[in-house]
């Protein structure tokens, strides 16, 4: 039985949890970056995700959210970008701005 400290990875190697941030930790410094947390490029790929357009089902499956709702809780209100593209998609059915 697994100690619950370990996981198997796809291919069935054993690491000890902190092997990937541990890894992780090194990257920045050998190649010359300011440090960011493991964690953060979590939260940098989920943003980019959405600001790019994709659906929030499937960014929930890549986090490994089991519920849909945490999801919507982190990254609903991810970026002024996405609002505003969501007014100017809207304002095409204004009838002051266009004629039909």
């Amino acid at each position: 039985m697994l100690n619950p400290i370990h996981f198997v990875t796809w291919c069935f190697i054993l690491y000890f949890y902190t092997t990937p941030t541990s890894t992780w930790r090194k990257f920045p410094k050998r190649n010359g970056f300011d440090h960011i947390r493991l964690h953060d490029l979590r939260h940098t790929a989920a943003t980019l995700l959405i600001e790019a357009g994709v659906n929030l089902k499937p960014v929930q499956e890549r986090l490994g959210h089991t519920k849909y709702q945490t999801t919507v809780d982190f990254y609903a209100h991810v970026t002024k970008k996405v609002s505003r593209e969501a007014v100017t998609k809207l304002d095409k059915f204004d009838p002051r701005k266009h004629s039909l």
